[in-house]
């Protein structure tokens, strides 16, 4: 989870949020929402226009051990709900074959578009309460 501000769609118009090799995360400007995949399986997106140019927005993605994935994506003006169905499957989970990076894939041909802020990665799934405690503490950094 963290905060991004895109100024473009990034590379290709699917830029890296963060990438492993197998598993990443994707801005994508046909529908303008955030994406992700994993090796061998179907992408899976945010809602449709859940994502825009030039403001920072909150993303969240909480992905059980099961492959299973919610989004939450909030914007600076304390609204912050799921997009998307709810636990929708992007197959089981795999070990990267690169670092994690971000803004980039390996081949330095995802390009991310904008700013990244405050990106964490946790083990385990938070609560709703969890991922709502972290969205407001950090929001006034990024109005």
């Amino acid at each position: 989870m963290g905060w991004i501000k895109l100024s473009g769609w990034g590379e290709g118009s699917l830029g890296r949020i963060i990438d492993n090799g197998k598993f990443y995360m994707f801005t994508f400007n046909n529908h303008d929402y955030i994406g992700l995949t994993s090796a061998g399986s179907f992408p899976i997106y945010s809602s449709s226009n859940s994502i825009s140019l030039n403001n920072w927005q909150f993303v969240s993605v909480t992905r059980t051990a099961a492959g299973l994935v919610t989004f939450r994506i909030g914007d600076n003006n304390g609204n912050m709900a799921i997009s998307g169905a709810e636990g929708q499957d992007s197959g089981t989970p795999i070990a990267g074959t690169t670092s994690v990076i971000i803004g980039n894939n390996s081949g330095a041909t995802r390009t991310f578009d904008g700013l990244i802020g405050e990106i964490l990665t946790v083990e385990g799934i938070l609560s709703d309460a969890q991922i709502t405690r972290y969205y407001t503490s950090t929001i006034g950094k990024y109005k």
